[in-house]
């Protein structure tokens, strides 16, 4: 089960962008106090990509 707090994650900050997205999304994650591991970041954009396709018509 991965950390609860992730599901908050703004979508933004979970693209793959470049530098400034991940040092974005680490700034986020530590004014959350929130330490998740690679796995379970990479696990919530798998999670939501799957679950955007499902929407989508």
């Amino acid at each position: 089960m991965t950390h609860p707090l992730l599901a908050q994650i703004p979508d933004r900050l979970l693209e793959r962008r470049g530098t400034q997205h991940a040092r974005a999304l680490m700034r986020w994650l530590e004014a959350h106090n929130c330490r998740p591991t690679l796995a379970d970041i990479e696990a919530e954009r798998l999670r939501r990509a799957t679950h955007t396709q499902e929407e989508t018509p």
